[in-house]
This record gives C-alpha cells, sequence and structure tokens, in this order.
C-alpha cells in the first residue's frame, strides 16, 4: 500500500470543509499517539501539523469545544504520514482510538438497555463526536446478525476517512453485540458517485 503524503493544498481542504471537529475525539488521537509512539511521538505530529498551517497543542486541547473544518481527518493523515505508516492503518486508528481512549463513548453506549434501542439513536452517538452527517440503520435483523447503516449530507473528505469510520463502527459493534467477529462493508460512498455512504454490517 502507497504511503501518506499530506500537502499544504490538502490540509487546507480539509479546514475549510464545512464541519466541526469535538476535542474529545482529538483527545483520543493524542491518547492513541502517546500509546503507540510516546511523547515523542506527539511532538512529531505537533511539528507537522505547525508546517502545514494548524498548530495543535495536544495537552491543550479541550474535550468539549468544537474546532473548525475537519480537523480529525487531518490529524489522522498527519499520523499515518510521520511514522510512515500505510493506508491499513486509518481502519487500526478508528479500532483503537474512539471507543478505546474515550470515557464518554463508553458511558454512551452503555446507558442503551438494547442493541435494538442503540440502533435507533444511532444519531445522538454520531453527534457526540462530529457535527456533520446523518445516521440511520435503515434495516437490521439482530436475530439473524445482520444491520444496514446509512450516512446521508456527508461530504467528500478523504478516502481514508471511511477506513476510520470502519474501524471505529467495528468496535463500537463488538461492544454492542459482545462479539470479536465484526464486518464492515462499504456498499455505497460518494467517492463512487453514489449519492449517500451505506454500510453493512455482520457479527457472529
Amino acid at each position: 500500500m502507497a504511503k501518506v503524503k499530506v500537502t499544504k493544498k490538502e490540509a487546507d481542504r480539509l479546514m475549510k470543509i464545512e464541519d466541526q471537529t469535538k476535542g474529545v475525539i482529538v483527545k483520543t488521537l493524542a491518547d492513541y499517539i502517546i500509546e503507540k509512539k510516546g511523547e515523542k511521538g506527539i511532538k512529531m505530529v505537533e511539528k507537522r501539523l505547525k508546517e502545514l498551517g494548524y498548530p495543535m497543542k495536544f495537552k491543550e486541547c479541550s474535550t468539549y469545544t468544537w474546532y473548525p473544518g475537519s480537523f480529525d481527518a487531518l490529524i489522522t493523515l498527519v499520523i499515518l504520514e510521520v511514522f510512515s505508516w500505510d493506508e491499513k492503518k486509518a481502519y487500526d486508528i478508528g479500532y483503537d482510538s474512539l471507543v478505546v481512549h474515550s470515557l464518554g463513548a463508553k458511558l454512551l453506549l452503555t446507558r442503551f438497555v438494547s442493541l435494538e434501542l442503540a440502533m435507533k439513536n444511532a444519531q445522538k452517538f454520531w453527534h457526540f463526536f462530529s457535527y456533520l452527517g446523518e445516521v440511520k440503520f435503515t434495516k437490521y435483523d439482530i436475530d439473524k446478525s445482520w444491520a444496514i447503516l446509512r450516512l446521508d449530507n456527508y461530504t467528500k473528505i478523504h478516502p481514508l476517512e471511511y477506513d476510520y469510520v470502519r474501524g471505529s463502527l467495528a468496535k463500537i459493534l463488538e461492544i454492542m453485540t459482545n462479539s470479536k467477529k465484526v464486518n464492515i462493508e462499504q456498499t455505497k460512498s460518494l467517492y463512487h458517485n453514489d449519492t449517500y455512504d451505506e454500510f453493512k454490517i455482520t457479527w457472529k
């Protein structure tokens, strides 16, 4: 797989997207960096963000602040670049960071008394972290262990953002289904000229 290279033009495009990134996501990404690469890794990412024109001191990040643009996507891409990780790691970052390092995410998930109720309230969970997009489980059969998740009114952020989302969804569904065999397949994508994004989820 090709290594990721973030250009100034790409960074500017991401930060001009009419989205907002909640500080809790930035902090979970920082925790992920520290776990994998330590404080030295944090400094490397901060240095690269500054070079691109979007400085961030992770220790000063506020959990409940909304940051402009698609800052989480930019940080994720910078992480992949500075550590020379290939594209497959975007999934791992989503899987390992959002729920693993976010107490708020864990508490929000455990508020739901059933998987069906969680699916009906998917939009609440999505907007706990992201300002952009509308999420809905359009079809599901819990007894047969499958569901279709649709994401409307999103935008073309970056192809690797979908890998990050798939990773996050996999971890969330593992928690909700108590299963370690969750599969997330993207069946529709704005990048394939579809009008919305869609994911098929199965578990065992």
